[in-house]
């Protein structure tokens, strides 16, 4: 089992997220926002100056857990969608995991990185299937969607 770190531009978030969506195989994706700096920066770099933060660039991280055979797939997919040629695009960090524990059912190892489907997801996949769903940004946001709203759907 691997664990996958990226690096990117936050104008990426999107190109990438969206190859990603590609891999079914992948289980999920965390996104956090971060500010750093490097040894080498593009002159499209012009971040503005907060408090303290003198210098320090944004960035996204994104974070995932995969199988070791999917580690090259989406390593490859992240640097193809997150290219730009400019220094500063980021990087790839991948470590092992000795393991991995799904806290709700207590599965362990590669089992608790498969695929299990919630309600929501059921129906969103059906509703898919019906072609009621076609957008990739649709079935991002659809758990973002109010219950009450929800329900109406």
């Amino acid at each position: 089992m691997k664990e996958l770190k990226a690096y990117i531009r936050p104008s990426k978030v999107s190109s990438v997220t969206l190859a990603l969506h590609k891999i079914e195989a992948l289980t999920g994706m965390s996104l956090c926002e971060v500010r750093g700096f490097g040894r080498c920066r593009s002159p499209k770099d012009n971040p503005p100056i907060v408090q303290d933060l003198v210098d320090f660039v944004p960035y996204a991280r994104l974070e995932m857990l995969c199988p070791d055979e999917l580690e090259f797939e989406i390593v490859t997919t992240i640097q193809r969608a997150a290219f730009t040629g400019e220094p500063g695009d980021g990087k790839v960090f991948v470590t092992d995991l000795s393991q991995v524990v799904r806290i709700a059912t207590e599965e362990r190892g590669e089992a608790a990185l498969q695929r299990r489907f919630c309600p929501k997801c059921q129906a969103r996949d059906a509703a898919q299937a019906r072609g009621a769903i076609s957008t990739a940004s649709t079935t991002i946001n659809f758990h973002a969607v109010e219950p009450s709203t929800q329900e109406k759907l």
